[in-house]
């Protein structure tokens, strides 16, 4: 009986009923249970295609999308990882904590370039490579270039030193084109024993040592240097001249300290300097090599203190004792004139008062 029910086939209105599991209720005496059977009107076999493909396509839809977000999420953490690696590299290679920054610039360069701009194209590329070349023989980071200026720095002052007096040395041996012999900034300059001073470009360095803020560009996956230490560094090169390496008393004590490189090098002192944007004001010293002892330099008047003439500035000359302000200066400056008028004005009504009487 159970079994006739799952297999026999009723029909209805022409079509063929689908049997389904039999409905169990409680019998009508209640002692037991009754099976009744039951049926259902199939579905179209069309209508039943059409779900099932859109059940399919659903399932893909999700499958991709749940792979595409999977792919993304894999390329953002390899790009995060990647990025991570390089940025990691390149902070590796920057010095940091006292770091020695030393900026570089070709003197007369606007000159040069309006009169040879073809001439200096080519010497500028030989000039750059130099300067590349000679900062990664003394582990110098090139933080970077504004137009033939090179801003750098140095784990150390002794490597960014010698850096700077082979630079001096390895310029007058580099082949620039013929025609920029012929201008007056890079004419051959032999000293009285016929030893070669000054040939090609001049490249004037300065530096300064310290503890600047370090900052990654993800960007130019570069690393820049900001504080006083780099401001000085910039200040301290503009009041070098072409050929000339120059340096603070801070990177002088590490010259001093080092017996070797005391040795190596001549020191010349050029004074106490007011540097622009600087609030205090710095002694500076030009450093060369044995070989250029013989380069000449008329470097700017030094700034003296309030003694002699000071400019707003701090003087290390006068043990720290603050030097008065523009402001200050011109108001005595002014009252002094106006003492000076009043004395005369009395010297010459006394002058009256005495013709006069008489």
């Amino acid at each position: 009986m159970q079994d006739n029910l799952w297999t026999t086939v009723g029909l209805w209105k022409g079509g063929v009923l689908e049997l389904v599991k039999p409905v169990v209720f409680p019998s009508k005496d209640g002692k037991g249970t009754q099976t009744v059977p039951s049926a259902r009107v199939p579905e179209p076999e069309d209508k039943r295609k059409v779900e099932k493909d859109k059940d399919s396509t659903l399932t893909v839809v999700l499958a991709v999308l749940i792979t595409f977000l999977f792919l993304l999420v894999l390329c953002l953490v390899v790009l995060y990882v990647l990025r991570w690696r390089r940025a990691r590299k390149v902070l590796q290679s920057a010095p940091t904590g006292q770091v020695t920054v030393v900026f570089t610039d070709i003197q007369s360069s606007s000159a040069l370039w309006d009169a040879l701009p073809e001439v200096m194209s080519r010497s500028l590329v030989i000039h750059n490579n130099l300067i590349r070349q000679l900062k990664k023989r003394y582990r110098g980071y090139e933080i970077k270039t504004i137009g033939d200026s090179f801003m750098l720095a140095f784990p150390t002052s002794k490597d960014a030193i010698n850096f700077s007096c082979v630079l001096q040395q390895e310029m007058m041996k580099m082949e620039f084109p013929e025609d920029l012999y012929y201008e007056d900034s890079c004419r051959t300059v032999y000293s009285n024993d016929g030893q070669v001073l000054w040939k090609g470009l001049r490249v004037r360095v300065g530096m300064q040592v310290g503890n600047p803020n370090i900052e990654y560009d993800y960007k130019t996956n570069t690393v820049d240097y900001f504080g006083p230490s780099v401001n000085e560094a910039a200040r301290v090169e503009s009041k070098a001249i072409g050929g000339q390496v120059v340096i603070s008393d801070e990177v002088l004590d590490v010259v001093m300290a080092d017996e070797t490189l005391r040795s190596q090098l001549i020191v010349r002192s050029h004074g106490i300097y007011s540097l622009k944007g600087i609030s205090r004001a710095m002694r500076l010293h030009a450093v060369c090599y044995e070989e250029l002892a013989g380069r000449e330099f008329s470097m700017v008047q030094e700034v003296r203190c309030d003694r002699c003439g000071g400019n707003n500035m701090t003087c290390p000359r006068c043990d720290g004792d603050a030097i008065p302000s523009r402001k200050t200066r011109r108001r005595r400056s002014n009252k002094s004139n106006t003492n000076t008028t009043k004395s005369k004005v009395v010297s010459d009504s006394s002058s009256v008062y005495n013709s006069s009487s008489v």
